[in-house]
């Protein structure tokens, strides 16, 4: 992918994470070096977030994995984790469980709006 789409899709993800009203800094800091972005078509892997998860129960950190973005597919999976990844960031130092359908709604939700803005 060359550098101006890669500037493109950049920005289109934080264009879409700020739409979402994920915006914390702390949360970006949080992440740094936590996401593993993957030269992979969507369809290749299962992308996801991974809490790590103490003993006790607690949230103790958060990885992700996502696909380098190079279309609107690859964006709304990036949205979609992101999307997760903020919900877990706010449990974190607490016991954790995970409310599937809750939290898929959610993320299908952001993938949605940011279909909708693309129409």
């Amino acid at each position: 992918m060359d550098d101006i789409n890669k500037e493109y899709w950049q920005n289109e993800l934080k264009c879409a994470l700020e739409r979402e009203g994920i915006t914390d800094p702390n949360f970006y800091a949080f992440l740094k070096g936590k996401i593993k972005k993957l030269p992979l078509k969507v369809e290749e892997f299962g992308w996801g977030v991974f809490p790590k998860i103490d003993a006790n129960g607690i949230l103790t950190d958060i990885r992700m994995v996502v696909p380098i973005i190079y279309d609107i597919k690859s964006l709304c999976v990036n949205i979609h984790e992101y999307t997760h990844a903020y919900e877990l960031y706010f449990c974190l130092g607490e016991v954790y469980v995970w409310h599937v359908e809750e939290s898929e709604a959610k993320a299908r939700e952001a993938e949605q709006r940011l279909l909708l803005y693309f129409k």
